[in-house]
């Protein structure tokens, strides 16, 4: 059973919705990601520390998460056929 050109185009810009969403996430983890590795060793206490350690693994397990995700939409059948979906879209006319 074959979807009509209406279904595949809207697969494909949903597709394309979690692709832009996943890496907009992972932009936003590899910043913080970065931002916490950036801390100044020398002026962290103890419990700044600890907090400064949790925060690194949280984060490097996002970035890992949308990673991973973003190479699971990649083996979506969406990106094979994607192109020919938008090449059949059908716009009716207003007359």
């Amino acid at each position: 059973m074959s979807l009509s050109a209406d279904d595949d185009f809207l697969d494909v810009v949903a597709h394309q919705a979690r692709v832009t969403y996943a890496t907009q996430q992972l932009n936003i983890c590899r910043t913080a990601l970065q931002r916490w590795q950036a801390h100044p060793a020398d002026e962290v206490g103890a419990y700044d520390h600890a907090r400064v350690q949790h925060e690194l693994v949280y984060y490097t397990q996002q970035v890992n998460r949308w990673l991973d995700y973003l190479a699971s939409l990649g083996q979506m059948p969406y990106v094979r056929w994607s192109t020919s979906a938008l090449m059949v879209l059908v716009v009716p006319s207003d007359g």
